[in-house]
């Protein structure tokens, strides 16, 4: 009996001990914190360039290398030191890699930029930590003679790399976006996904910005759904490099939306998602729309009071806009584009225009659609390319012949036969004046 007491009191000053020594560490920790700072990667403090190439056994930078002899390279190592940040450019020889390789921009100031492709298997770490943002990085790189085209530039891919990142803090959510976000359950932002459009895809994501009409020219990898669906170019407000999303949303289910947008620049919190069945190599950041809130902003500019007169006078009911955005609802019906033409007399008739080369001449009308206003909004330019008969619009030929631009008002029609979808605008012309 004796003896089970001093075991119980042995343990129980133990135990007050272990609490007091916790107690203390705690403080400790609260007191003193620590100011050092972490690194992410595997590129050690003092470890320099030099030493870098001597370990790796290569003798060739990224200097030594002007822009446009990369040919004279092509399977050689060369060593590259910069700072790397993620990007999209699947470009020339590279275009097919998206779904197996991501992309870095190297850049150093002074110097030419490299972009070096890396699978996405095999350097987890690394794309993790520039999704925070940039990293220092040493690597060797190749530039393998089965993926060279003339002209490409600095484009490679990684033979190795070491990197490091001090401790950065991901930029917080914009108050709206985070509030749509809790809103609709959503978890994702555009930037979650950019970077792997593939590995992503078939999981919804939230995007925020400002946003326009524009043509299937922009999302070709939805091009099918043209009788069904419109497309709005959206600015990402949270990421600032790869900030463009082109976003299809139902006719029917949105037409609000639709009706908005055609009338002007509208701002959109929108729930959207890469469909994995429509993900193709280099078709670029398109989605189909989920959910959206929107708020109208600026108006674009009404016709003109001498296009007025001129519809009025030709019977003519639809503005190039409305059929811009719509066009299959507006086969064979006659309608107002109004602007600035331009000719290229060297540019050829294509698609399903193409019969027309040796019979008619084009023109292009690209108008900011705000008119003569200001508006702080970078926004897309689109227009129509219009073809002209050369006999009965030959006085029009020779006017653009010899100016660069000319103030027209003109009738077009798009054939029912000649349409097809994602061709965006053009059309025929059946009557024009100069104003």
């Amino acid at each position: 009996m004796k003896r089970l007491c001093i075991i119980m009191v042995i343990l129980l000053l133990s135990g007050c001990n272990a609490t007091e020594q916790g107690e203390k560490s705690s403080k400790e920790v609260e007191k003193t914190p620590s100011t050092e700072t972490k690194t992410i990667g595997n590129l050690k403090e003092g470890y320099t360039f030099d030493e870098f190439m001597e370990d790796q056994e290569v003798s060739i930078k990224g200097t030594d290398i002007p822009y446009r002899v990369e040919e004279e390279f092509t399977d050689q190592s060369i060593a590259l030191e910069g700072k790397a940040q993620l990007a999209r450019y699947y470009n020339y020889g590279f275009n097919k890699l998206e779904g197996s390789h991501f992309v870095i921009k190297v850049t150093k100031k002074d110097e030419l930029d490299w972009y070096v492709y890396l699978p996405r298997e095999e350097y987890p770490d690394l794309f993790e930590a520039l999704k925070k943002g940039p990293v220092d990085v040493y690597a060797t790189v190749s530039i393998p003679k089965e993926y060279f085209e003339t002209g490409q530039g600095h484009l490679s891919m990684v033979e190795e790399i070491l990197f490091k990142q001090s401790d950065v803090e991901e930029k917080p959510l914009d108050d709206e976006l985070a509030d749509y976000m809790k809103k609709h359950s959503v978890e994702l932002t555009a930037r979650d996904i950019l970077y792997d459009l593939k590995g992503m895809s078939d999981r919804p994501f939230a995007l925020s910005g400002n946003a326009q009409l524009v043509t299937y020219r922009y999302a070709s990898a939805y091009k099918d759904l043209e009788p069904t669906h419109f497309v709005l170019s959206v600015r990402d407000t949270v990421n600032s490099e790869e900030q463009l999303w082109r976003i299809v949303f139902d006719r029917v289910k949105y037409k609000e939306l639709y009706e908005q947008a055609l009338g002007g620049m509208v701002h959109v919190n929108v729930t959207a998602k890469v469909e994995e069945e429509r993900f193709t190599e280099y078709a670029g950041t398109n989605a189909v729309g989920q959910d959206v809130e929107f708020e109208p902003l600026e108006r674009y500019a009404d016709t003109s009071m001498e296009g007025q007169s001129y519809m009025e006078e030709n019977g003519l009911s639809f503005i190039g806009r409305e059929v811009l955005y719509d066009p299959i609802s507006y086969k064979e019906e006659p309608f107002f584009v109004e602007g600035t033409a331009e000719m290229d007399p060297y540019a050829t008739a294509s698609g399903e225009y193409e019969d027309l080369q040796g019979t008619h001449f084009r023109i292009d009308i690209v108008e900011d659609p705000y008119g003569k206003q200001y508006v702080d909004y970078p926004r897309a330019l689109e227009g129509w390319t219009l073809y002209l008969d050369r006999q009965k619009y030959g006085h029009i030929y020779e006017k653009l012949s010899q100016e660069k631009y000319l103030d027209v008002m003109v009738t077009s029609r798009i054939p029912r036969d000649r349409y097809k979808m994602g061709q965006g605008g053009v059309a025929l012309v059946e009557n024009v004046v100069i104003k």
